[in-house]
């Protein structure tokens, strides 16, 4: 599993020069509006909060990157950090609780596999009801919002990994060992089908227009 990378060029006269144009201006605006948006407290506070949207939006681009498309994401957080915290609520030693949660997040994650990919039902209504019983079984565990987590863990969140803030290091760590945006595991491109492989593997030329 994940033995081996294919690279491949998506959209060969794409560029992400206009995307980074637009971040270094929005960087700028902020600046200005926000003289104190540049201090490393801030910045701090924007990765802390941000990181786990981030994430997502890594694992979400391998899906749409497939031609597909899932809507359980959103579902499945709360899922898992409902359990997290009832868990540990309940005493149970922190790295099993994340554990558990952990699995629960995956085992959905199998499900949506298994209805697209063996039942061949369409994403996009596997994931809708996928994403409907997940949510229920967050209410479920949890029918009002509260509880809290180990405060070593969130002290740990919110430090440094040497001079980087934690969560842009695991994000940088988790993006750099995943792959650049142009680049697809070959075990995953290997489970699509012959249509949706060719689009991705050949995909049409953009032109900006």
């Amino acid at each position: 599993m994940w033995n081996r990378i294919k690279t491949i060029t998506i959209g060969r006269q794409s560029s992400l020069v206009p995307a980074l144009v637009l971040f270094l201006a929005f960087m700028v605006l902020n600046s200005v509006i926000s003289p104190n948006f540049l201090t490393v407290t801030t910045l701090s506070g924007v990765t802390e909060t941000y990181a786990p949207l981030v994430v997502l939006a890594v694992a979400e681009t391998f899906v749409l990157v497939g031609g597909g498309i899932d809507i359980f994401l959103g579902a499945t957080v709360s899922l898992v950090n409902v359990l997290l915290v009832v868990l540990w609520g309940h005493h149970w030693p922190f790295f099993i609780a994340v554990a558990v949660a952990i699995s629960a997040g995956a085992l959905v994650g199998v499900m949506n596999a298994i209805l697209v990919a063996i039942l061949k039902v369409t994403p996009l209504l596997a994931t809708f009801a996928t994403s409907t019983m997940t949510f229920g079984a967050a209410l479920w565990i949890m029918p009002t919002p509260g509880g809290s987590i180990s405060t070593g863990f969130a002290d740990w969140y919110a430090a440094n990994f040497w001079v980087v803030p934690t969560p842009l290091a695991f994000v940088l760590g988790l993006t750099s060992s995943g792959g650049s945006g142009n680049v697809v595991r070959g075990d995953f491109i290997s489970t699509l089908s012959g249509e949706t492989r060719r689009r991705v593997l050949h995909p049409a030329p953009q032109r900006l227009v």
